[in-house]
This record gives C-alpha cells, sequence and structure tokens, in this order.
C-alpha cells in the first residue's frame, strides 16, 4: 500500500514541473518580411558575373516561415553603396552585376523594395573579389655542356579563389610576358620575341633570366652551362731553314659534360680564335689573323718565335706555339719542288687577284677561253704568274686513268714505277712514281723517282675551317739515306716527324657553273691552258672519289688556280 502511494506522489510531481505548450493567439497577425540574396557572394581575382533576388517571407507570431513569394524583379532596385564604380556595373533592369578582373577589393550593393506593402525596405549585400593570380615560368633544358645550344622559356598563369581553389590554368603566350637576361652577359643571346636562347660555347658558369608578366613578381630563373672547352692548336710547319716560308695554324675544340666526358669533337672556324706574336722580331715573321697564316722571311741568323693561340670563347685558355728558323744563307740555292709553283689560292671572283682564303665561296669562275685571255701571263702583287698548261698540272697530279685514278680516296690499292712525263719551270721531266691509297680520303706517293726533285707528296680529301678542301703535302728527299721508300711514306708517323722542308698547297671544293653552280663544297676543278680540240679543253679537277687530271667543255666555269714564273 505505502508503493503505490509513493508512485502516485512522483506522477503528481511530475506534471507540475513540465511546461504546457503555447496555445495559438487568435488576435496576433503574421508578419511580413523582405530577404534578399547575392549569388555568388565572392569571385576569383579574374572577376565575373552575379545577381540578385528577393524573396517575401511570411512569418507567424511563433517565428516560423509559413509561406515565400518572390520579389518580381521590377518591385525592387539596386545600388552600390560602397566599393570602387569603375569595377563593378549594375543592370537594373536584370538585377545582376559585373564584376571586372582586379585586385581584392570589397563592395556593398543595396537592394530596396519600390512597391507593395513593404515599400522602403532595404538590405545592404556584401561582395568579395579576393583569391590570387600567381605565374610560374619554367627554362628547358636549364643544364647545357661546354657545347652549349639552345633553350626556351615557357609560363603559366593561374586564378584562384578566395577559398584557395583553382578557377582557371593557362599556357602564356609569348606576347604575355617579358624575358631578360639579369646575370651573365657574356656567352648567351636572350630573344624576347621568342622566348628562347642560345648558350654558346664556352667553360662552366651560371646564366641568370627574368621572366615577369604584368604587374606580376618576376622570377628568376637558372641557366648552367657544366664541363669544359678545351681547344688544341697545331702549327702546320714549326721549323724552318734561312729561306723561310709560310705556315698556317689550325685547331680543334673538344667539349666535355660536368664529368669530363667529351659531347663534341669540331675543327675550330678561323673566325674563332686568334694569333698572335709573343717573343721574337716581328720584323722577320708576319702574321694573317684572317688565315691564321704566318709567314717567316729569310734571315741568315737563327731565329726563334713564340706564337699565341687562344679562342675567343669566355674562360678560353692561351696555347703557345714555337717556331723556328735555322741560320744559313739567305742566298743559297736549293731545289724547288713541283708544289712550289703552285700560287697558294685562287683568283677572285672579279679575275683581278688572288683571294685570301681557302673558303669554297669565295673565287671566281671563269670559261676556258676567258682563263686564257686573262691569266696567261699576269702580274699579281709584283709577282709574275700564269695559267699552268696541262703538263704543268699533271707535276702535281697525275693524269686520268681507269679506276681507280693513281690518286683516289675510296679504295685500297697501289701502283709501282709510274711513268710519267712532266713540266716543271719549263724543263721536261720523265720519271718513274709509285702510289698507294689507303681508302680513307688520303692518298701517298713517292714521286719524280731517279731525279734531283725526288719527293713524298700525300693527298688528303679533308675539310677546314668548315670547307671542304684538297690539302696536298710535299716533301723533298733527295740525299735521305737510306733512300726513303713508298712502305715509309704511306705511315703516318712518316708525315708526323721532320717537318721542316714541308711544302702545303690548299684547293678549295668551289664547284662549277654550267647553267647554275653545281657541286660546291664537293669538287673542285681548275683550268689549264692547253685545249683538247674545239669544244673542250685540260684541267684538275677533284672530288671524294679521286684527283686527277682530265678534259671538258671550255664553255663551263671553272675555278683558276695560277701558277709562279
Amino acid at each position: 500500500m505505502k508503493k503505490i502511494i509513493s508512485f502516485l506522489a512522483i506522477a503528481l510531481m511530475a506534471l507540475s514541473c513540465s511546461r504546457p505548450e503555447p496555445e495559438p493567439n487568435p488576435g496576433a497577425a503574421n508578419s511580413v518580411k523582405a530577404e534578399f540574396k547575392v549569388s555568388p557572394e565572392s569571385f576569383s581575382l579574374k572577376g565575373g558575373k552575379g545577381e540578385v533576388a528577393g524573396m517575401l517571407k511570411e512569418i507567424s507570431p511563433e517565428g516560423k516561415v509559413v509561406k515565400e513569394n518572390p520579389i518580381a524583379k521590377e518591385d525592387f532596385r539596386l545600388s552600390l553603396k560602397n566599393g570602387d564604380a569603375t569595377q563593378i556595373t549594375i543592370d537594373e533592369k536584370e538585377k545582376s552585376f559585373t564584376l571586372l578582373a582586379g585586385s581584392s577589393a570589397t563592395f556593398e550593393i543595396e537592394a530596396e523594395v519600390t512597391k507593395g506593402n513593404q515599400k522602403g525596405a532595404k538590405q545592404l549585400l556584401t561582395v568579395v573579389r579576393g583569391g590570387e593570380i600567381t605565374y610560374r615560368f619554367e627554362v628547358t633544358p636549364d643544364l647545357f655542356t661546354a657545347k652549349g645550344g639552345e633553350g626556351k622559356v615557357q609560363g603559366k598563369k593561374k586564378i584562384t579563389d578566395v577559398a584557395g581553389a583553382t578557377i582557371e590554368e593557362s599556357v602564356l603566350e609569348n606576347s604575355d610576358f617579358t624575358l631578360t637576361l639579369k646575370e651573365g652577359k657574356e656567352g648567351i643571346k636572350v630573344d624576347d620575341a621568342t622566348k628562347t636562347f642560345v648558350i654558346s660555347k664556352g667553360n662552366a658558369t651560371n646564366f641568370i633570366l627574368q621572366a615577369v608578366c604584368g604587374e606580376g613578381k618576376p622570377q628568376v630563373l637558372e641557366v648552367k652551362r657544366e664541363g669544359a672547352l678545351i681547344c688544341e692548336f697545331k702549327a702546320s710547319n714549326e721549323t724552318f731553314t734561312a729561306e723561310g716560308g709560310k705556315g698556317s695554324i689550325s685547331a680543334i675544340y673538344k667539349a666535355t659534360d660536368a664529368k669530363g666526358t667529351i659531347v663534341e669533337e669540331k675543327p675550330l672556324q678561323s673566325k674563332e680564335f686568334t694569333i698572335s706574336l709573343k717573343q721574337g722580331n716581328a720584323a722577320d715573321i708576319v702574321l694573317d689573323n684572317e688565315t691564321k697564316s704566318y709567314t717567316v722571311k729569310k734571315g741568315q741568323v737563327e731565329a726563334n718565335f713564340i706564337l699565341v693561340a687562344k679562342a675567343v670563347f669566355e674562360g678560353a685558355v692561351a696555347q703557345e706555339i714555337r717556331i723556328h728558323r735555322a741560320k744559313g744563307s739567305p742566298s743559297q740555292q736549293t731545289v724547288r719542288i713541283p708544289l712550289e709553283y703552285l700560287a697558294e689560292y685562287n683568283i677572285n671572283k672579279t679575275g683581278t687577284g688572288l683571294v685570301s682564303s681557302n673558303a669554297t665561296n669565295v673565287s671566281g669562275y671563269f670559261t676556258f677561253n676567258d682563263a686564257v685571255a686573262k691569266f696567261s701571263n699576269i702580274v699579281i702583287d709584283g709577282k709574275k704568274y700564269h695559267l699552268p698548261s696541262k703538263e704543268e698540272w699533271l707535276a702535281i697530279v697525275p693524269e686520268s686513268r681507269s679506276t681507280p685514278d693513281y690518286v683516289s680516296f675510296a679504295m685500297e690499292y697501289n701502283y709501282n714505277d709510274v711513268k710519267e712525263t712532266v713540266i716543271v719551270a719549263g724543263k721536261e721531266i720523265t720519271s718513274t712514281n709509285d702510289y698507294v691509297g689507303n681508302g680513307e680520303n688520303a692518298t701517298y706517293a713517292l714521286r719524280y723517282k731517279g731525279t734531283d726533285i725526288v719527293s713524298a707528296w700525300k693527298y688528303e680529301y679533308t675539310m677546314l675551317d668548315g670547307y671542304r678542301v684538297l690539302r696536298i703535302t710535299a716533301r723533298p728527299v733527295k740525299g735521305i739515306s737510306p733512300a726513303v721508300t713508298i712502305d715509309e711514306v704511306k705511315k703516318p708517323e712518316f708525315w708526323e716527324n721532320n717537318k721542316l722542308a714541308d711544302m702545303v698547297r690548299i684547293l678549295p671544293a668551289s664547284g662549277w657553273y654550267g647553267s647554275l653552280l653545281y657541286a660546291e663544297d664537293s669538287l673542285g676543278i681548275f683550268w689549264s691552258s692547253t685545249q683538247f680540240d674545239d669544244a673542250k679543253a685540260w684541267y684538275m679537277d677533284f672530288g671524294k672519289a679521286y684527283s686527277v687530271v682530265d678534259k671538258h667543255f671550255r664553255s663551263n666555269r671553272y675555278s683558276v688556280r695560277l701558277f709562279q714564273d
């Protein structure tokens, strides 16, 4: 019984503590409120388009929304209360707005009801333009070996919103940004129009580029050139008799990477290095920097010279070259081998003098008749020259025969005791001659055996300063005991030593003219003064397979190489 009474007491207490549900007030009316929303509320720095919409909300006395009706566009108006009016345009009819691209900014738009029982109700709406526009630049490649090369810079634009989300990412056009060199002026050329750059050959160094788009932050780009540029110089003649003579300097460069591995090896062109006299009497030697040659003058006293050769590349190391002239009598009579009579250079394009280099694109071209008329006898720079006869050319290069020719470059062969009759300095000479071809662009010969002008010859189809040439080297060997043989002449070490009396002549592969220029940097063709018949005449020529004296049409225009009287 006591338990039942306790339970009832607890139940009565619970009922007395609970809150009763509010009863509706039939006398209270609902209220109406105008509410506006802007969409979107935030924009990236790119800007964009937004709109404003209004809603009439009927709210019960208890605060519950019981009904919603859109506010017609014509029943409210918009106006800018705060913000740069040049950055935002409001379309009153459409109740929209356009926000231009720009920096971070805040705008306040006021929406006001203009009709109905809520007329005059106003609300401020906040619009934010924020986020970030960033530019990123990339250089490709950014690492070069000592040989240099070409590179390019590309840029990208990224736009993010206030929250950091990416809105747009695009590749920049070349006209969208500028590219300049900030550090390292030597050894690089920058082209802002194409956003490219060229790194020249050279030793290890760094270059700093700078790319910037509009008012964006400049970005520094580092480009490295690693490795080393090794230049090696060599003199064609290092020792001379008292008679003096002429020599030339040739050079090669080797470009390496950072590990020292050679990535490129090429001859240096004449314009890529200089020569100068460091020691010796300047009156006894003449340097020609255009052709990289030097002339040692005759003299009775011994003379020593030190030449300095240096590449024009940044950081290049100079190399010393020693030249020696032996003492003796300059009036001493020596036997002249045939190659000495061959002029050093071709006739120029105007036919008035000699060119100054063995480039393939500087010589003149003449028909046979013109060559005979102009050059049979001519004085150039005080020296007498003449157009050589067929027999004089034969003293330099043998006559054509069935394959292989006596001077051939494309196959291995040998001819011994070939009987030849030539003319040297106006005298007819008959002798026996040996020829050996190695099949690697070189022919070796022992010519004029049994005469005072017995000599070793080397014919090379090769490159010089980037041009295709025939290089002929001849060395007198009379009086050497034991007598020199063709087996010695064909060995490389024979030509690497005892070069004192070597005579060298270079003939460029200047091609020839018919109706057009043919075979430039492939063939060299030079007129003789000897006619074959009414249509043809004799000439000397060379190509990648041979060098011969042969005949062809007189109307063709060939180069001219004169002989000294």
